[in-house]
């Protein structure tokens, strides 16, 4: 038996730049490790084949979660596929934004690459990662990271980078209200809030000619979204 905890992470600042065709969102962030709140797996290796899954929490589908995606993707990959019996005790509130089933994604590819006889390396593991869920690759660098794209372009950050001094010395409290965010419906509410700042400031008919034209959704703020509607008219 062993047992692996997996923090989260936090947002220092984060800019959703716009919807791309396939429906994730652009962004541009910087995410900070944290050791704590964290999950607990407890892993137990069994005889036979399969993967069985349990948590403490209800709602969490015990085959169409990212732990056992992890598994799954991890295995057809390799073909390392352990048969494995998981106990999640979860600390990270769920829906919190904090990346809790990201980072237990990615202790499980972490686990299964420890036990694999022969390994995958770095490049495949990051690959799978990406397939898992935006913020999965992160949790395998468990650094300070600048994040672009969908959250797979990472650029780890040294402890002397510019972007973390306002960070040195600096003290800060998580606070974690009892309430669950979807993560598509937060992005998909900035775009409709740049949205209404427009119909607030334009005239209907305008705002609907523009429409045709929606490069202004790609935009960070409202002010500058203001710009660019204008340039569409």
């Amino acid at each position: 038996m062993q047992r692996l905890r997996s923090g989260c992470k936090i947002n220092v600042f984060l800019h959703v730049l716009g919807r791309r065709p396939d429906g994730y969102h652009e962004l541009f962030s910087l995410f900070l490790p944290l050791d704590a709140p964290f999950d607990e797996m407890i892993v137990r290796e069994k005889q036979g084949k399969g993967f069985h899954f349990r948590c403490n929490v209800p709602g969490i589908d015990p085959e169409k979660n990212t732990v056992a995606k992890a598994w799954r993707l991890y295995g057809e990959a390799t073909g390392f596929t352990p048969a494995l019996d998981v106990e999640l005790v979860k600390g990270v509130p769920h829906g919190a934004g904090l990346g809790g089933g990201s980072a237990d994604a990615a202790e499980m590819l972490l686990f299964l690459e420890r036990r694999n006889p022969r390994p995958a390396g770095r490049e495949t593991l990051h690959s799978l990662a990406a397939r898992i869920g935006a913020d999965v690759p992160f949790f395998l660098e468990k650094r300070p990271c600048l994040v672009e794209g969908i959250g797979e372009k990472l650029t780890p950050l040294p402890p002397e980078s510019p972007w973390l001094a306002p960070l040195v010395g600096a003290w800060g409290v998580l606070v974690c209200p009892a309430v669950h965010v979807d993560t598509a419906w937060a992005y998909a509410g900035s775009e409709d809030a740049i949205r209404q700042a427009l119909v607030e400031r334009y005239p209907r008919d305008s705002f609907q000619l523009a429409t045709k034209n929606a490069a202004w959704i790609d935009c960070q703020t409202a002010a500058e979204a203001y710009s660019q509607f204008d340039a569409s008219l």
